[in-house]
């Protein structure tokens, strides 16, 4: 596919990695603070960037932060600051006196995001490890050192607070085997499955360790008593969240969206991100007006870009034909992740012609295509209540995420560069689509497909001839949606071969399968969405009975997605089946069923017996 081969060689020509860099130095430092304050900061930078860049009509959309507005099933945050979170040592064995094992002015994620104020100088807290409390130790007024693996969040917090305990000390780290004196920027430690804290939350004081520094505490606290002094005017209020947005023109209205979430104080995530959303949008500006507007976007994941989209009124599929989300940009190796299955993107194949051109031919990083299109994180506004399908180059190393170790002096420059090559190569094909792609399209998806089909195998529930078709279809409706660029007749002679070839390549495939009496049932309900969004922070139910996670990660996403008022339970679970390539039985459909009558229960469907 040359034409793609000489646009990214025009682009790595052209791209500037230092910029880039200086870009996510200077956004890094904006971030480090991990409050509200420093929210703003980091926005206005945003901001004042993306009009040096030369965008039009940028906004500065100020946001609830209050802990009770919700947009799609994400109930916002309560705004935080500090500005003091110390905990040092009053007595044990092995620390003198003094000694400091966390400050906020030494390193901001010392003290936990969402952590409230101490008495007036300070607390005096013994310090329990997790064994003990486990063990039936009493932790009331205590911090409970947690173990090395035991993640900081709801189903280890509530416990612990529900005994009396003041806090968690965490250290649990990805990477801290490699860095094991670095610290883990703690996100999502509330009392409930939601990201951050909300009106009416427990509250709590908690620090944040590295592995040896924690290493140290419990060999003290197991031995003897120890005694510890924290300190913190940390605060939740009611407060504003900033979101950024600002447009290229485009020579037509429909919008293409290349988002990148701020607020993740680390440089790969999310510095690089919208710093190369910025370099993107400078790249499409340089190669004058794209066929469709562009539109950047920046605000706090899932929370910010859910409140942005419910502003432009939703469903917008009718005016975004998709996008792409920037998060985690600077990988050795990259997975190209498409957007769900139930709206049509050209940016779908647009991945797969990128796959088959550069994989293997690029220095770095390495290319791995998944064909199976998902809703999580930023991506969850792929769901048709929303409207934004949306494709995710994903770094798929998360050896050190959320690592203190993550600054702009380690991210290797040359491999941040030609990482987002790839996702400046995405937008700029997506916002000027050419008429090669169609037929290029065609027989990519047609190899794609006969790779599939010799690798079918033997299901239970399912047929060998429904997977192959209901696969066939994603792949026939992401390459009609072409034809918003170039009109219906032209992209419909092209998918002439390609329906021909389908059709060969399924005559001879079994279409047996099991027979399943649940399966049955389900197909004399109609299920249809009485809320949009994927229920993450599940408002709709008592927060005694949410469950955690949302329905974000799985295959069940899958399942509301599909559920539009028209096609019956079993055939959107079979879709749920077909569009993650996964092979259910009895007693795992019996799984998700019961979950599915959890969200009715709740109010999130209502079914039509027919």
């Amino acid at each position: 596919m040359q034409y793609i081969r000489d646009l990214y060689d025009s682009l790595a020509a052209s791209v500037n990695g230092d910029r880039m860099c200086n870009d996510m130095t200077l956004l890094t430092a904006k971030e480090l603070g991990q409050t509200f304050t420093d929210y703003f900061h980091a926005a206005e930078f945003a901001f004042e960037r993306m009009k040096e860049a030369g965008l039009s009509d940028c906004e500065f959309i100020r946001q609830p932060a209050d802990g009770k507005s919700v947009f799609l099933d994400k109930q916002m945050p309560m705004a935080w600051d500090v500005t003091k979170g110390k905990l040092s040592i009053v007595s044990g064995r092995g620390f003198a006196p003094g000694e400091v094992l966390a400050d906020y002015e030494k390193h901001p994620f010392g003290i936990v995001k969402g952590s409230v104020s101490t008495k007036e100088g300070g607390e005096k807290l013994r310090v329990v490890t997790e064994k003990d409390f486990r063990n039936g130790k009493d932790v009331k007024g205590a911090l409970v050192l947690l173990e090395q693996d035991t993640w900081p969040r709801a189903a280890t917090l509530n416990p612990v607070l529900e005994k009396g305990a003041r806090g968690i000390l965490s250290c649990f780290s990805k990477g801290a085997d490699r860095f094991p004196d670095s610290i883990q920027w703690v996100v999502a430690s509330t009392t409930g499955p939601h990201w951050h804290p909300h009106a009416g939350d427990r509250e709590f004081v908690s620090f944040s360790l590295s592995k040896n520094l924690a290493e140290r505490v419990r060999k003290s606290a197991s031995e003897g008593e120890l005694v510890v002094l924290a300190e913190s005017d940390g605060r939740n209020h009611e407060g504003v969240l900033p979101f950024v947005t600002g447009i290229i023109p485009g020579k037509r209205k429909e919008e293409v969206w290349l988002s990148a979430h701020l607020y993740e104080p680390l440089a790969d995530d999310n510095a690089t991100g919208v710093s190369a959303v910025l370099e993107s949008a400078r790249s499409i500006m340089e190669r004058g007006t794209p066929e469709f507007t562009v539109r950047v976007l920046f605000g706090m994941e899932v929370y910010g870009f859910a409140a942005y989209a419910c502003s432009r009124g939703i469903p917008l599929h009718d005016r975004v034909l998709g996008g792409i989300n920037y998060d985690g940009v600077c990988c050795h190796t990259i997975g190209f992740y498409p957007a769900g299955g139930a709206l049509d993107w050209y940016g779908n194949i647009l991945l797969k012609l990128i796959y088959d051109t550069l994989d293997g031919k690029v220095e770095s990083p390495k290319i791995k295509y998944f064909s199976c299109g998902r809703y999580f994180d930023d991506i969850s506004i792929s769901d048709p209540t929303v409207g934004v399908p949306a494709v995710w180059p994903l770094n798929m190393d998360m050896s050190v995420w959320h690592n203190s170790s993550q600054t702009p002096e380690n991210v290797d420059r040359k491999l941040f560069r030609d990482s987002a090559l790839l996702n400046i190569l995405f937008a700029n094909l997506a916002a000027s689509p050419v008429k090669e792609m169609v037929e290029e399209a065609v027989s990519a998806v047609l190899a794609e497909l006969e790779t599939f089909r010799n690798g079918l195998g033997k299901y239970v529930l399912t047929s060998r001839k429904a997977r192959f078709l209901a696969k066939a279809a994603l792949f026939r409706k992401d390459i009609r949606h072409f034809s918003k660029a170039f009109g219906e007749e032209f992209v419909d002679n092209a998918l002439k071969r390609f329906d021909e070839r389908v059709s060969l390549l399924a005559s001879d495939l079994s279409d047996i399968a099991a027979p399943s009496p649940l399966l049955d049932e389900a197909e004399r309900k109609i299920p249809s969405r009485t809320v949009p969004g994927l229920p993450n922070d599940q408002t709709l139910v008592p927060p005694e009975e949410r469950t955690a996670p949302g329905v974000m990660y799985d295959s069940f996403a899958i399942v509301f997605a599909e559920s539009d008022g028209v096609k019956n339970l079993k055939e959107i679970l079979l879709a749920a089946q077909y569009q993650s390539d996964e092979e259910w039985d009895e007693a795992t459909l019996k799984v998700n069923l019961d979950r599915f009558g959890f969200f009715v229960k709740w109010g999130y469907f209502k079914i039509r017996e027919h």
